[in-house]
């Protein structure tokens, strides 16, 4: 993997059947859109929401909003802090005009809100994110109605979007179009690697308004590669203070900014992923739990040394407390097995169970599922990249694909076949598409990166 100051894909996520179908029934059923030269764009009309629907029908009246009585109202649930304070957060970004005024057309005086079920509070896989935006015959009133909160959320979006005030007379004017839409894939955003290039946390909060603003539900956050670990460890502080971005102690997110951090791209409607390198990439400042064939120190974690296991599960514990994200992204690519060549304990385990001594593969597996075990104590899932897959797939060990709940992400052409037989063995997987911004460099690709087909593979 090549060394980049930002690093960015864009994600999504699909379903694993046997014959690679990525159609889901149920809540949150992808919506089937049109394609660019499908002539059926032409009943969209000029409009400007983004993502593009999966329906938009001309309401057939016009509207005006009067920033000085304009209202979001919360019908169901009755007061409820979390969705009143997304409405008060996209208040002026509806009216985002400073000297923005009502015109002669039928004044709309509010968007009303109900959702179904407001329980859900994190956004996470499977959360129903569909929503109907409609707006009454007069344009008097449009109604949201949604599932979940982050449907209701999506909707506003789109409500903002179907907003504009005119440069010259300085009215504000309303599409009424309305809209059934929902996700075509439950999983959407980039990975920014701030492990690499750690940025400033009001650079964060721009980034997560920027994603919001085009409906994705994920971020997943780079903080630990070889380079630097850069969030706050209670459990252990050396992690954090010596292998921090840039001079020991400095640039490192602290538990509070993690927390703020989180709060905030929920409200946004996104969920905050941590990806920590490990094994092939290792950035926790732990020699004491290293081992190259023998010798302690550096090299990889040893999986069959109980130590490490307890460090793993006082980790995850510590990790869990700032971040309510089910899944960790933990690489898995450029693994270099070599330090456990001629490692007499690794040796001895191969001979026990049969394997040839230089057979690295089982003991990968071993040291997966351990990995695997570990998390789970703590309510953590793994994504890893597709190269794990064939370590996993080992007969010896009979790898529930379908159950572990484990995500594969696949990303290039490198590993021939990982992907897609790990969606055949009915796992799940993320299908990325990337592009390393370098500094003085072109980025290969780059400007298809929007274009990409999520089958592409």
């Amino acid at each position: 993997m090549m060394l980049s100051l930002v690093k960015i894909y864009s994600i999504i996520l699909l379903w694993g059947t046997s014959s690679g179908s990525s159609i889901r029934t149920g809540p949150g059923s992808p919506r089937l859109r049109p394609t660019e030269e499908d002539p059926s764009l032409r009943d969209y009309g000029n409009t400007e929401i983004w993502p593009l629907p999966a329906s938009a029908i001309g309401n057939g009246c016009g509207a005006t909003l009067d920033p000085a009585t304009f209202q979001i109202v919360i019908v169901e649930p009755a007061s409820d802090p979390f969705l009143e304070e997304i409405a008060k957060r996209f208040l002026p970004q509806i009216l985002y005009s400073p000297n923005g005024v009502k015109g002669s057309n039928t004044v709309l005086n509010n968007v009303s809100i109900t959702v179904t079920d407001p329980s859900i509070r994190q956004i996470q896989l499977d959360v129903d994110e569909s929503y109907n935006l409609t707006f009454s015959k007069d344009c008097s009133f449009a109604l949201i109605t949604a599932s979940s909160i982050f449907g209701a959320r999506h909707a506003l979006e789109t409500f903002s979007q179907l907003v504009n005030s005119d440069r010259l007379t300085q009215i504000y004017s309303l599409q009424a179009l309305d809209v059934i839409d929902g996700p075509r894939f439950p999983f959407r955003g980039p990975l920014l690697d701030c492990a690499r290039h750690w940025l400033a946390p009001n650079v964060l909060l721009n980034f997560l308004d920027a994603l919001s603003y085009h409906k994705q539900n994920s971020l997943i956050w780079g903080i630990g590669i070889d380079q630097s670990f850069v969030v706050e460890s209670k459990a252990f502080p050396n992690i954090s203070a010596i292998a921090s971005f840039g001079p020991p102690g400095t640039h490192v997110y602290s538990r509070e900014m993690v927390q703020f951090l989180v709060s905030e791209a929920t409200y946004r409607g996104i969920r905050m992923i941590p990806y920590i390198e490990l094994v092939g990439h290792d950035p926790l400042n732990m020699p004491e739990l290293l081992f190259c064939n023998g010798v302690k120190g550096g090299g990889l974690f040893h999986p069959l040394h109980p130590e490490v296991w307890t460090f793993f599960d006082a980790f995850w514990a510590d990790l869990r407390e700032i971040f309510p994200e089910d899944y960790v992204q933990l690489g898995g690519d450029e693994v270099d097995l070599s330090c456990w060549n001629n490692d007499p304990e690794i040796t001895q385990w191969n001979t026990a169970h049969g394997r040839a001594a230089g057979d690295l593969n089982g003991i990968y597996a071993l040291y997966l599922t351990s990995m695997i075990a570990s998390m789970k104590k703590v309510g953590f899932l793994p994504i890893w990249y597709a190269e794990t897959y064939g370590p996993l797939s080992d007969p010896a060990f009979n790898f529930d694909f379908v159950g572990s709940k484990i995500i594969f992400d696949g990303w290039d052409e490198s590993t021939p076949g990982s992907l897609s037989s790990a969606l055949t063995s009915g796992a799940k997987a993320i299908v990325t598409s990337y592009c390393f911004l370098v500094p003085m460099q072109v980025c290969p690709g780059f400007p298809q990166c929007n274009g990409d087909q999520p089958n592409w593979w």
